[in-house]
């Protein structure tokens, strides 16, 4: 999966809203690895915050892209997409959480 960066997000009525996303190619130098591999990202924040929320945006996000590419769903956003992950894997552990099932992507 190819890993990506988002940078800033606002989730305003069911709408993402990001100043820039960037999805970076892992390259390989001299069988060694660059400074994308192993890249995670943390999200922090109390209970209600909208962790979940910001988690399901981005899954939805991706498979809208996988969908139709020629389409940007993004508003007000400068999207650099070279590459496109093969998957997204979303886990919770909570029965309110609403992660998109869809096997198609």
């Amino acid at each position: 999966m190819a890993p990506f960066r988002l940078y800033s997000v606002r989730i305003n009525e069911n709408n993402i809203t990001t100043d820039n996303v960037t999805l970076i190619s892992p390259r390989h130098s001299g069988g060694r690895q660059n400074e994308y591999s192993n890249y995670f990202s943390l999200i922090i924040g109390n209970n209600g915050t909208g962790k979940s929320r910001l988690l399901c945006s981005i899954a939805k996000l991706f498979k809208q892209i996988y969908k139709d590419k020629n389409s940007t769903k993004l508003f007000g956003s400068k999207a650099n997409f070279n590459t496109v992950p093969n998957k997204v894997i979303a886990l919770t552990n909570s029965l309110s959480d609403h992660f998109p099932l869809d096997s198609s992507f």
